[in-house]
């Protein structure tokens, strides 16, 4: 199947697929749902592309200094999966893909199961950093007395 497609911004896409037969036979009811379901992430584009671009910026520049350059790969990954959900976002609204749709919806997991990974992280360097000063606070009053 080839399928020719032109985005707001002007870009004309050819996509070449092979689908298989169930796909290839979708009536007009399955292409409505397909609208239907991606419209709140179609109209969230934007925003997924600008927290995208931003996370992006945020790794590079993390990158810059020594002890963030361990985890700068995280925010960078994080903008890539919100920029390719953005992306499949908008394929599945106007071409009614479902695979693109799928794709969205498995990228954005993806990035909210990063973002979960960087905040329990930050979560257990902050509670033995906390330690460390409470223990080290402790032990200088005892050390002093």
């Amino acid at each position: 199947m080839i399928t020719v497609a032109l985005y707001p911004a002007g870009a004309l896409y050819l996509r070449i697929n092979r689908v298989d037969e169930d796909i290839s036979r979708m009536d007009g009811n399955t292409e409505k749902l397909i609208r239907e379901l991606s419209a709140p992430l179609w109209e969230a584009k934007g925003w997924m592309r600008f927290l995208g671009v931003v996370a992006f910026l945020y790794g590079v520049l993390l990158a810059l200094t020594i002890i963030g350059l361990i985890i700068a790969w995280l925010p960078i990954w994080i903008g890539v999966l919100l920029f390719q959900s953005a992306n499949a976002a908008d394929r599945a609204q106007y071409e009614a893909d479902q695979e693109s749709f799928i794709r969205s919806l498995a990228k954005l997991r993806l990035c909210f199961a990063v973002l979960g990974g960087l905040i329990l992280l930050g979560i257990l360097v902050l509670s033995i950093f906390l330690l460390a000063v409470i223990a080290g606070g402790v032990l200088g009053e005892r050390i002093a007395a």
